[in-house]
């Protein structure tokens, strides 16, 4: 299609502040781009699904003011079939569990089928998309700008912080292993009261914290002097570009991104220790816990390195190159 600032861009759903950093950097450029919020899925059954019914037949004239419909997560499809350019953005969740589910699967496949575009937010997700697109594309997911601004902290020396969700999705063995065995060392270690696992890693002497707002997380990141981040899926999460960006040494999942951390197999894939290869660590907490200590005993992260960490996640997550990469797609439908 005929592409321009003025071509006006919906984007459906919020997930993960993607799409609404997406929305705030065009809107920045002078771009017609927006925002269409969609009631929470989570609640009483009865009072998700009445909110959902009366948001989608408001949607139903709303989405005649969009010249292309961009939705966010696939469980939520159904908001852009129809006759406009409808392009389809899969997160994760919604492909790794939710396209296995019955009624669900069907929404989805049928979504992944019609849009004029499918996009993937980790690279992981492509092998599974491609078996129905085979021209679905990955998109690095933004940081907000925030992000990409120092904290105003000083790093604690020998504090780790884990930085991700405590529970089954997360690899929580592996994290109250590694984080058992960092504490039996001596090592200062903190993390957050967030998922069925946190109990877990209290009981083995971590210190948890409450979520907090997006300000105060920066500073509790940012005081880390090593983070572990994301350690299932071959994929990085926001709180590990965040990581990235404030310059801290990062243990996060092996990706097809080559990150500049140091990085696990991610579970069930196989790892490349070939010569020349990406130095990768085995999914073995005692093993994690002993490089994390050396790390540490090696010294505060050098100022080169956390430069070019900074250099990378700008370089790759910056908002505005992202949404120049989406304005590709929107001139190719």
């Amino acid at each position: 299609m005929l592409y321009s600032d003025s071509t006006r861009v919906v984007h459906v759903n919020e997930v993960a502040n993607v799409p609404s950093t997406l929305v705030t950097q065009a809107q920045l450029e002078g771009k017609a781009w927006s925002l269409q919020r969609i009631p929470a899925g989570k609640g009483h059954p009865a009072k998700v699904i009445s909110s959902r019914l009366i948001h989608f037949f408001q949607w139903q004239q709303l989405r005649h003011d969009a010249d292309i419909i961009h939705l966010h997560y696939a469980t939520n499809g159904y908001y852009g079939w129809g006759r406009k350019p409808f392009v389809l953005h899969l997160h994760g969740s919604d492909i790794r569990r939710d396209w296995q589910k019955p009624g669900l699967r069907q929404v989805i496949t049928k979504s992944i089928r019609e849009a004029d575009a499918v996009l993937c937010a980790t690279p992981d997700l492509l092998p599974w998309v491609r078996t129905l697109r085979p021209d679905a594309q990955w998109i690095p997911n933004p940081l907000p700008l925030e992000f990409f601004t120092p904290a105003d902290v000083e790093v604690v020396a020998g504090k780790v912080v884990f930085a991700t969700r405590l529970d089954e999705t997360k690899s929580i063995d592996l994290l109250v292993g590694l984080a058992a065995f960092l504490v039996q060392a001596g090592i200062e270690v903190h993390g957050l009261d967030w998922g069925s696992g946190a109990a877990r890693m209290a009981e083995v002497g971590v210190i948890l914290h409450p979520l907090m707002p997006l300000p105060e997380f920066a500073k509790f990141l940012g005081s880390a002097d090593f983070v572990i981040g994301q350690l299932q899926f071959p994929a990085l999460s926001m709180t590990d570009y965040q990581a990235l960006a404030l310059g801290a040494r990062l243990l996060c999942a092996a990706s097809a991104e080559h990150v500049p951390a140091f990085t696990v197999v991610a579970d069930g894939e196989s790892a490349d220790f070939s010569e020349g290869a990406a130095q990768m660590l085995p999914r073995d907490p005692q093993v994690l816990a002993e490089f994390v200590i050396g790390e540490l005993a090696s010294g505060p992260h050098s100022e080169q390195k956390q430069r070019a960490q900074r250099d990378w996640v700008f370089k790759y997550h910056h908002p505005a190159n992202v949404v120049a990469k989406l304005e590709a797609v929107y001139r190719s439908l």
